[in-house]
């Protein structure tokens, strides 16, 4: 398994950033801290909207 500095690395890379930007998708390259934190906030944000409109996961 690679270190999370070799992905941090990769994602900052110009062609995975091309890759990702063309796909509307931005590589942070956050702590595993700081991506557990934007999960929960976004869990928060958006939980409301889903269990409103029935939403399920398949």
């Amino acid at each position: 398994m690679k270190s999370v500095a070799d992905l941090v690395a990769k994602a900052r890379a110009a062609g995975v950033r091309n890759r990702l930007q063309a796909a509307d998708l931005t590589a942070l390259g956050t702590t595993g801290a700081q991506a557990q934190q934007l999960m929960a906030a976004e869990m928060v944000r958006w939980e409301p909207l889903v269990r409103g409109l029935g939403l399920k996961a398949n």
